[in-house]
């Protein structure tokens, strides 16, 4: 049976959800140039350029369509350095971000839900407040998990160089050419930086 806090819940969060897709659609966003461009090329050309986004799956897609319709001042400040360090698609990081905040939007109207079931009911203002607090938590936490991966990465970089500069330096001992000294002290290592170290 359907009460009057559930509706009032249910009917909050969509409101909630409403007013801040409104405000995101009201802010004037950049036009994607290559979007642009691909509209005033013929047909052929046009599905050459738009091939890449309908083969994108989930949050990749989201951010895509995140990446054209909202203004780029939403996003605050991107960790474009990070990204390119742990090659990760700056669509792939603004799906997750959408994701998130709207899992931050959803999850305290449930939580309130199933506490009204047991019994336990709390204000309306609770769990609309605990919504927006929550949306705005999670639409940053990939942020800080894209700095915390990267000074990770950089870290197991710096000692992972070390030990290949090493390497180096004892095929050169064993009398093997510079070139020939970089490829086999590259071909030791299994980890990402020596992945990276032979194909370059």
């Amino acid at each position: 049976m359907t009460t009057g806090l559930q509706v009032a819940l249910l009917g909050g969060a969509f409101l909630g959800l409403g007013v801040v897709l409104l405000i995101a659609r009201l802010i004037p966003a950049e036009p994607d140039l290559a979007e642009a461009l691909s509209r005033l090329t013929p047909a052929r050309g046009r599905a050459n350029i738009l091939g890449p986004v309908t083969t994108a799956k989930g949050k990749e897609r989201i951010g895509m369509w995140a990446i054209k319709a909202l203004p780029p001042a939403l996003w605050i400040r991107t960790p474009t350095r990070e990204l390119a360090l742990l090659r990760i698609p700056l669509a792939r990081f603004y799906g997750d971000k959408i994701v998130m905040a709207l899992m931050g939007l959803v999850i305290p109207p449930l939580l309130a839900f199933f506490f009204e079931q047991i019994g336990l009911g709390f204000a309306i203002a609770i769990p609309a407040i605990a919504s927006l607090g929550l949306a705005v938590v999670m639409f940053f936490l990939p942020n800080y998990n894209a700095v915390d991966d990267a000074r990770k990465a950089r870290l197991e970089f710096a000692r992972a160089l070390g030990a290949y500069i090493d390497l180096v330096a004892l095929e050169r001992n064993n009398g093997a050419g510079v070139r020939q000294a970089m490829e086999s002290a590259a071909e030791v290592g299994d980890s990402w930086v020596f992945t990276r170290l032979s194909r370059s």
